[in-house]
C-alpha cells in the first residue's frame, strides 16, 4: 500500500509481513516531468534502503515535478559453508506517486 501526503511531499509505504523474512529492501525509480517515454523506460530502479523484519511501514521523501515508482522485496540471510548468502523474494507490485 502507498499513501501520498502532497503537503509534506512524502509517501508512506506499507506491506504485509513475511514470517520467514530477515528484512526488506525498498527500491525506487524517479522520472522527471517532461521525460520522453523511451528514456523513462531506460531509467533503472535503485536500492533506497534495507529495513529490518520488524518494519512494515516506511516514509520517504518525493522529488518535485516527477513520478516516483516504488517496490519492495523480502530477503532471507543464511550461512552456507561459513559464507552469508542473501536470497530475495519476487518484487511486490509497483506503486507510483506523482508530485506536480
Amino acid at each position: 500500500k502507498a499513501a501520498v501526503n502532497k503537503k509534506k511531499k512524502k509517501i508512506t509505504l506499507a506491506w504485509s509481513k513475511n514470517p520467514k523474512a530477515s528484512g526488506y529492501t525498498i527500491y525506487k525509480k524517479v522520472v522527471k516531468k517532461g521525460t520522453k517515454a523511451k528514456k523513462a523506460k531506460k531509467i533503472k530502479f535503485k536500492k533506497v534502503k534495507n529495513v529490518s523484519a520488524k518494519t512494515l511501514k516506511l516514509s520517504l521523501k518525493l522529488a518535485k515535478k516527477s513520478t516516483t515508482t516504488f517496490y519492495v522485496k523480502a530477503f532471507i540471510k543464511t550461512k552456507v559453508n561459513g559464507k552469508t548468502i542473501t536470497y530475495y523474494s519476487k518484487a511486490s507490485n509497483n506503486k507510483k506517486a506523482v508530485l506536480k
